[in-house]
């Protein structure tokens, strides 16, 4: 007999439907409880409480649910690619869709007792800490989605685990990631990232699958002008470089401004893009820089490779990059920092599962999951469409429905809270 699923509303399990080819029928109850309870936070320290949710399911279950069952990683990340279009745009893709790429790496403080930890963790240096910190480094996928009000919300659709190694650069892993979304190719798909993760071999990379990017550069990058045609023709290799300029030192000249407004201190600002074309060593196709410059902070040096964005798109694209900070945060808050898994199997499953719950979430904070939740109405927190309100909220409904019961409150009654539609 097949163990019973986890509670969990209609709605969602209606938007969870692709997920049920990925598993067989032993498994699908497991990964409905274990979602569940990275909703409700029962999975974030242990899969023994989230065997608490469905009374068939036991705690070896979803510990082999990460390590021993077979369910295809890729697979996996493209149905929470198309899970997340689908929710956001029902009557159509639209002609441009926005991504966002960074990396981030968790704690873990009992890295030293965990077996095998040596080959998945990355050294860095951290500010009043051990001069060694270990931890599982990530490399976050996300999509950009703008609100009426023109904020960004990032939905993560993917992870990746960051090796240090030589052969596995950041920009060739954030490559490897968006191969692995099977991106609808009837649109555009633009790739936002900071400094970090900027490099040629990125544009190339995402060139090569039919991706543009939005970057940042160092002021110290150098750009050329395109060589002018020969007065007479010459034998050889025609020449492609003209000019020498480093972005800091570009002449005004070869730029054209165009007023733009950007997000600076908390507010809408008028600023100046000053925009050009130039080449660059190792690309094969020129590119466009923009240069954003306002009154109080120091100037973006962006590139972009799709020359039919336009000036303020580019700016506004890369404001949006800022959008994945606060989703890291609440992909820690959801369990991404506290797996103590000890097979490379599990490691690299367990991000998948951080990423679907958080991109649930703020599906159902932008609304494009229709389920009715409380509102809390306090006082020193009156935002309730963010993802960690809206958890809350989810689990004020359930509790309310009888479903769940905050702990300390078994078999008291829920309090009274107003449904909004």
């Amino acid at each position: 007999m097949p163990p019973s699923v986890a509670p969990a509303p209609a709605v969602l399990l209606t938007a969870l439907r692709p997920f049920r080819f990925l598993f067989h029928a032993d498994t699908w109850p497991v990964f409905l409880c274990v979602l569940i309870g990275l909703l409700t936070g029962h999975t974030t320290l242990a899969c023994v409480r989230a065997s608490l949710l469905s009374a068939d399911v036991r705690w070896r279950q979803c510990c082999d649910f990460y390590r021993r069952a077979r369910w295809s990683r890729t697979a996996f990340l493209r149905a929470t690619t198309g899970l997340v279009l689908q929710a956001l745009y029902p009557a159509g893709l639209p002609a441009r869709l926005w991504w966002v790429a960074d990396t981030t790496t968790s704690d873990k403080p009992s890295a030293k007792q965990v077996f095998g930890i040596r080959r998945f963790w990355r050294g860095c240096r951290r500010p009043g800490q051990a001069p060694t910190h270990q931890g599982h480094g990530w490399l976050l996928l996300a999509h950009l989605y703008q609100r009426p009000d023109r904020s960004w919300q990032a939905l993560l659709v993917g992870a990746l685990l960051w090796l240090q190694l030589r052969r596995a650069s950041p920009g060739r892993l954030t490559v490897a990631l968006v191969a692995q979304l099977g991106l609808p190719a009837q649109v555009s798909h633009v790739v936002v990232s900071d400094r970090g993760l900027s490099s040629r071999e990125l544009v190339r990379g995402l060139r090569a699958h039919g991706c543009h990017s939005v970057t940042r550069l160092r002021r110290n990058t150098v750009v050329y002008t395109a060589a002018p045609p020969p007065e007479t023709p010459r034998p050889g290799r025609p020449r492609k470089y003209g000019d020498k300029y480093r972005l800091d030192a570009l002449d005004r000249s070869l730029l054209s401004p165009t007023a733009v407004s950007v997000w600076v201190d908390g507010r809408w600002q008028a600023a100046t893009a000053w925009r050009g074309t130039f080449w660059r060593k190792g690309l094969p196709e020129p590119v466009e820089i923009v240069l954003v410059e306002t009154a109080k902070r120091a100037p973006w040096y962006l590139q972009a490779t799709d020359p039919t964005l336009g000036s303020a798109e580019i700016a506004a694209g890369y404001h949006g990059r800022h959008a994945i900070e606060p989703a890291i945060h609440e992909a820690n808050a959801l369990g991404l920092d506290r797996y103590h898994g000890r097979t490379a199997r599990g490691v690299r499953r367990w991000p998948l599962l951080i990423c679907l719950a958080h991109s649930l979430l703020a599906l159902l904070a932008l609304g494009a999951l229709p389920l009715a939740l409380p509102e809390l109405g306090w006082p020193w927190y009156r935002r309730e469409d963010t993802v960690g309100q809206v958890r809350r909220r989810f689990l004020a409904a359930l509790a309310q429905d009888g479903v769940f019961v905050p702990e300390g409150g078994w078999g008291q009654a829920p309090p009274k809270l107003r449904r909004t539609a």
